[in-house]
C-alpha cells in the first residue's frame, strides 16, 4: 500500500473520530441525552469501579449543565484536532476526556460496548512527540485489529459453535425475534427467515464467516495481503449489519493502521 505521512494519518484519524462522535449524538449516546441516569453498570472491570468509587461519572451527570459542557468539550476538541493534531496538550486532553466518556457511556447505557475501543487506544498514538514511536503504535493498532478478527474465529472453533449446525440459525432467531413476532416483511426479513428454517445453508454461511475471520492471521506474518484484508473486513461488517443488525463501524478506524507509514 502507498506510504503516507504521520501528519496525513493524524488528519484522517481525527476526521473519522469527529464523524463517529457525531454518530454517538444521533445514536442518543451523549451524556446529556441520558437525562440524569441513576442506574450504573460497572460490571467486573476494576477501572470502572475506581471511577465510580471516586464519584467521577456521578458528578458529571449530576447536573445538566455539567453534562452539556462535557459533551461540548468532547465534540469541539475532536473537531479542533482535525487541524491542531500537532498540539500535544490538546491531543492528551482529548485522550483523557474520551477515556472518561468511554467509562461513563458504558456505565450508564447498561452495556459495556467495545465499539469505541479502537478510538480509545488509538488516541494514545498522538500523545507522544516521537514520530518513530507513533509509527510503532500504529503498527500495534494494526496487530490489535488482526487479533480481534482472528481470535473471534479461534473462539468459535474452541467453543465448538462452528460445528453446531443449529448455532447460526438460533442466533438469527434470537436476534430478530421481535421482527418475526411482528410479522415484518421485506427482502431482508425473507432472507433471514429462510436462513432460520434452512439450518444447513445458515451453517455454511457461519463456517464461511469464521473462515473469513481466521484469514486475518495472515496479517501477523506479512503485509502483502493488507488490501484484501481491508476488503474482507468491510464484507464482514456489511454482512453482520444486514444479517445480525450489529453495527461496529467505529472499529473501522483501525483500518487506517494498514497504511504504510513514512518515517522521518
Amino acid at each position: 500500500m502507498k506510504e503516507i505521512s504521520i501528519d496525513k494519518y493524524a488528519r484522517y484519524y481525527y476526521l473519522m473520530v469527529f464523524v463517529f462522535i457525531i454518530k454517538q449524538f444521533f445514536d442518543g449516546l451523549f451524556l446529556h441525552q441520558f437525562n440524569n441516569p441513576v442506574l450504573i453498570y460497572p460490571h467486573i472491570d476494576n477501572s470502572y469501579w475506581v471511577f465510580h468509587l471516586l464519584q467521577i461519572p456521578q458528578f458529571i451527570v449530576s447536573n445538566t449543565y455539567i453534562t452539556i459542557a462535557f459533551d461540548l468539550i468532547l465534540i469541539s476538541t475532536s473537531f479542533a484536532l482535525i487541524f491542531l493534531f500537532k498540539n500535544r496538550l490538546l491531543t492528551r486532553l482529548f485522550a483523557i476526556w474520551f477515556f472518561i466518556y468511554f467509562i461513563c457511556v458504558n456505565s450508564f447505557s447498561g452495556h459495556h460496548s467495545h465499539m469505541l475501543v479502537g478510538i480509545l487506544l488509538s488516541n494514545l498514538i498522538f500523545c507522544f512527540n516521537d514520530s518513530n514511536l507513533q509509527v510503532k503504535l500504529i503498527k500495534w493498532m494494526r496487530y490489535y485489529l488482526l487479533f480481534i478478527m482472528s481470535s473471534a474465529a479461534i473462539w468459535k472453533i474452541w467453543r465448538g459453535s462452528v460445528f453446531d449446525i443449529n448455532h447460526f440459525s438460533n442466533l438469527l432467531y434470537n436476534q430478530h425475534i421481535y421482527e418475526i413476532y411482528e410479522n415484518k416483511n421485506g427482502i431482508l426479513m425473507q432472507l433471514i427467515q429462510y436462513l432460520i428454517t434452512h439450518k444447513n445453508f445458515a451453517h455454511i454461511l457461519y463456517i464461511l464467516a469464521t473462515g473469513l475471520e481466521l484469514i486475518f492471521i495472515i496479517g501477523f506474518f506479512t503485509r502483502k495481503f493488507d488490501k484484501i484484508l481491508i476488503a474482507l473486513f468491510i464484507v464482514f461488517f456489511v454482512m453482520n449489519y444486514f444479517l445480525m443488525g450489529l453495527n461496529f463501524v467505529e472499529l473501522s478506524i483501525l483500518l487506517l493502521s494498514f497504511w504504510r507509514m513514512k518515517r522521518d
